[in-house]
């Protein structure tokens, strides 16, 4: 009688790996390739466009345990509601932040002033596609998620990100340019914003966690 081999599911890469490297990025670029607040704000911006289109991706492939099509409708419905609300979001954000900024000193100093920032964005993609591909879709997680509560988790993981830029960073973009003038305040920025990040994406942790207990008692 031959033995049959159990399934096993890959384990999906921790977040706070994903945050590291994430993390890393913007550290590399303020303290090694002299990067302004003004890259920092076009970084993040770019990783709120990212945030936004893989949010999509999970929200319509979030099955809730039931089969493809059983939750097809809801997951459409759920992703409608998101682009609309993420489109709101996005628009009151770049509108505060250009009552702020100086363009002009924005488009002049990104090719010359922050070197590598094409390339990072690029890294920064290829972190998300893979966080994507490797913790969410390969690892089956999409299988028990649900499009609302991945909803909710987007919008977690974006809020604090569009005040950081819109109240914190684009109002003292000039007013902290120089070497080394922004690092203790670029770093205290990004280590908030990480361990935020980090606490959203043990929700869904908590969340089993509480659900377990309940079915036990």
């Amino acid at each position: 009688m031959q033995a049959v081999a159990p399934d096993v599911k890959p384990k999906p890469i921790p977040p706070a790996l994903w945050l590291l490297v994430q993390l890393l990025i913007p550290i590399v670029g303020v303290l090694f390739l002299d990067w302004n607040l003004f890259g920092l704000i076009y970084l993040f911006w770019f990783e709120l466009i990212l945030i936004g289109l893989f949010g999509l991706l999970r929200i319509l492939t979030a099955l809730g345990g039931a089969s493809p099509l059983q939750g097809l409708l809801a997951r459409l419905g759920s992703a409608a509601f998101f682009v609309i609300l993420y489109g709101a979001l996005l628009m009151i954000a770049l509108s505060f932040s250009m009552v702020h900024m100086d363009w002009n000193s924005l488009l002049g100093e990104l090719p010359t002033d922050n070197r590598g920032l094409g390339p990072s964005t690029w890294v920064l993609a290829a972190v998300f596609l893979l966080e994507w591909l490797g913790s969410y879709i390969f690892s089956g997680q999409y299988r028990q998620a649900f499009p609302l509560l991945e909803l909710f988790r987007v919008f977690a993981l974006t809020l604090p990100l569009a005040i950081i830029i819109v109240f914190v960073l684009s109002p003292y973009a000039q007013k902290l340019e120089g070497r080394h003038a922004n690092t203790v305040v670029v770093l205290g920025i990004l280590l908030a914003k990480t361990l935020i990040a980090f606490l959203v994406e043990r929700l869904p942790e908590a969340f089993s966690g509480i659900e377990k207990n309940q079915a036990s008692s």
